[in-house]
């Protein structure tokens, strides 16, 4: 079955919400695949992921079946990259890239994302910031690669203390859910369930 969503998918006949007035994003109709290749894990579990700026709270955390199974510490600033099973949501690998004055960890970020399996379920989350004001750390090529590897669109305009989460699969664009949320703005917040009916398949070239 094909169905019409926005970009931020939401189940059928269902209120899951209205899209955040203030997200950064620019919502347009979409029409889904819902057969997907089988490359394309539908994660088993819900999610949720909460991204918070230095300015709009500072803290991230990832919630799995209603259950918070990381909360980031104090020194955590950068880029949070929880890596899950797709079949059983357990996890896989943890990382943090603390690409703030560091262009060296924004490379490293990139190699990590390249060098991840097909279908790989990737929960990311800001905390502080990923960059000095002037922006030189988070490089056009990290942007370029989290956009090849997940069909991200709200990372490419990230700015200073800008709140950020996201759950990809990765080669399986576009994101399961993404939100960018400007400074002063309040957190960013990303959520998916099982029986949403939440993707666009798209072949990967």
């Amino acid at each position: 079955d094909e169905v019409a969503l926005s970009r931020r998918y939401f189940p059928s006949g269902a209120a899951w919400g209205d899209p955040d007035e203030t997200k950064q994003s620019t919502e347009q109709s979409e029409v889904l695949d819902l057969s997907g290749p089988a490359a394309c894990p539908t994660p088993s579990c819900s999610i949720a992921v909460e991204s918070a700026g230095f300015d709009d709270g500072n803290a991230c955390s990832f919630t799995v079946d209603s259950t918070v199974v990381y909360t980031c510490p104090t020194s955590a600033r950068g880029f949070n990259l929880l890596v899950l099973d797709a079949d059983d949501c357990s996890t896989v690998d943890q990382q943090r890239f603390d690409t703030w004055n560091n262009a060296a960890a924004s490379a490293a970020m990139q190699e990590y994302v390249e060098g991840l399996a097909p279908g790989a379920l990737v929960l990311v989350a800001v905390k502080d910031a990923t960059s000095t004001a002037a922006q030189p750390e988070l490089t056009a090529e990290l942007r370029s690669a989290m956009a090849d590897a997940f069909g991200t669109q709200e990372l490419a305009n990230l700015g200073w203390r800008e709140s950020y989460a996201a759950i990809l699969v990765k080669d399986c664009p576009p994101p399961l859910d993404e939100e960018r949320k400007a400074r002063y703005a309040g957190p960013a917040n990303t959520n998916f369930g099982p029986t949403m009916t939440e993707w666009r398949w798209q072949a990967s070239n």
